[in-house]
């Protein structure tokens, strides 16, 4: 088999060039170079040699270009000087641009930063030539000149610093091509960020930095100085904007001055949109130093573009500026929207105090682009703005999550989506022809039809369905839990509904526009995301999904395949852990001890709540608060007994007319704790480990939670910390006696028994709630409770 430098020597010695692409492609695809590593200096010798002859110039290109990527490094560190050199005397042939020598020396330029050896030569004496070339070349050019603007980028990227010198030559070719197609827009906004990064940085890059701000605020001036010329002699109420100072830094603007009002209004909109572009890649662009972005100025413009639209021009008095701007105000919008799309991706959670405004801006638009009652199977109007609203509010969803402010506005957001994903066809007319004459009485045939107005297009809103539908699952997952459950039952009937009818048609006959395999994968994915993020009072589609994933996996595209694959997979994980539950069957003895431990927790939290009480009023012969070593040496019988006796009163304090009294002002709140002063509360505690908690060091005088004492007669006092003196208790201005029982033990558990069977049967009677071993008790069960604790104190 010949060699590779065999190979194309005898293409080129046949001097049948045409064979040349093929050769070439051929030891790109299989880089033939680098299985030869041997023949690299060859294959670099004759390469020149070629490049050295005019006639031969373009075949040494051409190879060139392929044998780059497989190049050694010790080869291409040697050679790189000469190649650039030749590359730049050639940009230009016969009058013509050479795309390949353009593309050539871009390459080269990118990979001559790797090698410190000729990166000085190069910076110093072969850049600016490049420069010169670029900026003579682009100016002349009436033709394309896309492959020059990008071999510039690359330039101004590698060797910023060497290109100061031309910094404001580049910076008048950039806003030359400023109603140029959208590819040189793009690449010209590239030069325009690199350009802030040309010349010295400074210390710490604070040149830079300050370049970048500077080139900030002179776009952000420009955008509202063509803002003033598009909406000049229409009465539209905006609101007052500032411009920067940005001192003499004024790149030449290309000025508009057609006579032609209609003309004028085009140029005006395509230069907003190229400047807009300019911003937004500034603002998303890679730069080497910190940015200095003011979202409030970025905001209040994007504002005052997005306020004056189609809706609002309707509503002005009708002229020939008002109409000739209406043919272009949505190319304004529409650049709005990306230049917000652009401040969300950059600045993310540092919008987070200006969220109201950005929803605000999106429900806005949302809402003016809106149409009822459209004509089925035709576009809906303003298709790029819905889209691009779409977008903006799925970055912003996945940015701020929970912080993003959307809950206001979900009801709106939420009802444009169902719109544009559930497209009903128009109710089937039944036409019953009636007979004349005789055949009056005779039974003819009902014809049912479908009449339709226009033609219908399947796919021509499948990018406004394809954004709503990509908009749910990132609704739902940063918003599901405070979503009202009708709103998650709607999604889900949508959603079911629309890929059960798509699941039992045909393909011919699929509902508008879920022929396109695209907008049926949304579809999966959103109905996948209603399972995974459910609203915790409403059931996920558990069941539903199993059955329409299983019969998504016949779907005639294999991307919808796969996802039903792995749908499927993730809601069995789901319905059928694989591992065993957490919640397994216990025994009795078990659940005795669990039931033990629970409550012994349980107690020590409500100890150690009061222990952050300020001070207490306790008597010195009655105390009410166990500490934690007493309880422990209880019975379980008696802990039980204890739980239920104490928590009957522990949410409110009423008297026998059911009324609060509350000493000292106080409210009682959730955080207010009230304890039952009876004697039926002592009976499972003997008078010696009584007095020890009355000394427990429980009961710090830190805490400054109020403590609510129900006494014998039902009343409540709060008492705070500054009223306490030693175990004194205050109710009313009245000291408390409680008598200490010295009934025997099973009279204590009879009667305590007694209490909580008839508290049991209260409780299931009048509906009383417990949750938490905690009693939440309705404003209406105040008699009932009061009445209860009537017969507490009297047991």
């Amino acid at each position: 088999m010949e060699s590779p430098l065999q190979l194309l020597q005898s293409v080129i010695t046949s001097k049948n060039e045409s064979n040349l692409p093929g050769i070439v492609n051929f030891c790109s695809e299989t880089k033939f170079f680098c299985n030869e590593t041997k023949e690299g200096p060859s294959v670099a010798h004759f390469i020149n040699s070629l490049l050295a002859k005019a006639e031969t110039s373009s075949a040494g290109l051409t190879i060139l270009q392929s044998f780059i990527p497989q190049c050694p490094r010790d080869v291409l560190n040697s050679n790189i000087i000469s190649w650039i050199q030749h590359c730049n005397k050639t940009l230009i042939i016969d009058g013509n641009i050479s795309t390949t020598s353009f593309e050539l020396l871009g390459e080269l330029i990118r990979l001559s930063r790797d090698f410190p050896e000729v990166r000085k030569e190069i910076a110093l004496s072969i850049i600016p030539k490049c420069l010169d070339h670029f900026i003579r070349e682009a100016k002349s050019q009436k033709q394309d000149v896309s492959v020059i603007l990008q071999c510039l980028v690359q330039t101004l990227e590698t060797y910023g610093k060497s290109s100061g010198v031309h910094k404001n030559e580049i910076t008048s070719l950039v806003f030359l091509f400023l109603e140029s197609s959208p590819q040189n827009v793009h690449t010209c906004a590239k030069c325009y960020l690199n350009l802030a990064a040309c010349g010295s940085p400074g210390q710490n890059s604070e040149n830079y930095a300050s370049n970048w701000f500077l080139q900030e605020k002179f776009l952000i001036n420009t955008l509202h100085t063509v803002m003033d010329s598009l909406f000049e002699n229409i009465d539209l109420h905006q609101d007052a904007h500032t411009l920067y100072d940005v001192g003499d830094y004024k790149p030449p603007i290309p000025n508009v001055t057609e006579k032609s009002l209609l003309k004028k209004k085009q140029r005006l909109a395509t230069q907003f949109q190229s400047i807009s572009e300019y911003l937004s890649v500034l603002l998303m662009g890679s730069f080497s130093a910190a940015k200095k972005i003011h979202p409030e100025s970025i905001l209040n413009l994007i504002w005052r573009g997005l306020s004056t639209n189609c809706s609002t021009l309707k509503s002005v008095n009708m002229s020939a500026d008002v109409s000739n701007l209406l043919t272009v105000i949505s190319r304004v919008n529409l650049s709005c929207l990306k230049l917000l799309n652009a401040l969300i991706t950059t600045c993310r959670m540092n919008l987070i105090s200006y969220s109201s405004f950005i929803c605000r801006i999106l429900t806005q638009t949302l809402n003016w682009i809106n149409v009822e009652n459209w004509p089925y199977g035709i576009g809906k109007p303003h298709k790029s703005i819905r889209v691009e609203v779409y977008n903006c509010t799925t970055n912003w969803l996945s940015v701020s999550r929970a912080c993003s402010g959307i809950n206001k506005h979900i009801e709106d957001i939420l009802s444009s989506v169902i719109s544009d994903i559930n497209v009903e066809p128009p109710a089937l007319t039944l036409k019953v022809p009636t007979g004349k004459g005789k055949n009056k009485k005779h039974k003819h045939k009902k014809e049912v039809s479908l009449t339709l107005e226009h033609i219908v297009y399947k796919e021509e809103d499948k990018d406004i369905c394809k954004a709503a539908l990509e908009l749910i699952p990132t609704i739902l997952s940063s918003t599901s839990t405070v979503m009202k459950p009708e709103q998650h039952k709607l999604l889900q009937e949508v959603i079911v509904s629309k890929l059960l009818r798509i699941q039992h048609s045909r393909s011919s006959n699929a509902p508008i526009p879920y022929s396109d395999e695209s907008c049926r994968l949304s579809l999966y994915k959103a109905l996948l995301s209603l399972c995974n993020y459910y609203h915790p009072s409403f059931p996920p589609p558990n069941n539903f999904a199993t059955t329409i994933f299983s019969k998504g996996m016949k779907d005639s595209s294999i991307q919808v395949l796969t996802f039903c694959v792995h749908a499927l997979n993730t809601i069995g994980k789901i319905l059928k852990p694989p591992f065993t539950s957490l919640e397994y069957q216990i025994t009795q003895e078990g659940l005795n001890h669990l039931n033990k431990e629970k409550y012994l927790r349980e107690t020590r939290k409500r100890v150690h709540n009061v222990n952050n009480i300020s001070s207490l009023d306790l008597n010195s012969k009655s105390n009410d608060i166990l500490n934690s070593t007493e309880i422990e040496a209880m019975s379980e019988t008696s802990l039980q007994d204890f739980d239920k006796s104490v928590f009957c009163a522990d949410n409110e304090a009423v008297d026998k007319h059911g009324n609060i009294q509350i000493n000292n002002e106080n409210e009682v709140n959730e955080s207010t704790e009230i304890m039952p002063a009876s004697d039926s509360f002592n009976q499972t505690i003997d008078s010696e480990s009584f007095n020890q908690s009355n000394n427990s060091e429980s009961f710090n005088s830190d805490s400054s939670r109020p403590v609510v004492i129900l006494d014998s007669e039902k009343n409540v006092s709060i008492t705070n910390s500054d009223s306490v003196s030693g175990n004194e208790v205050e109710t009313n201005g009245k000291e408390l006696d409680v008598e200490q029982s010295n009934e025997s033990e099973k009279v204590k558990k009879r009667n305590l028994e007694d209490i909580d069977n008839s508290l049991s049967k209260k409780i299931k009677m009048n509906g009383v709630r417990e949750e938490e071993h905690f009693l939440t008790v309705e404003d209406s069960d105040d008699e009932m409770l009061s009445s209860f604790v009537d017969e507490v104190n009297d047991e």
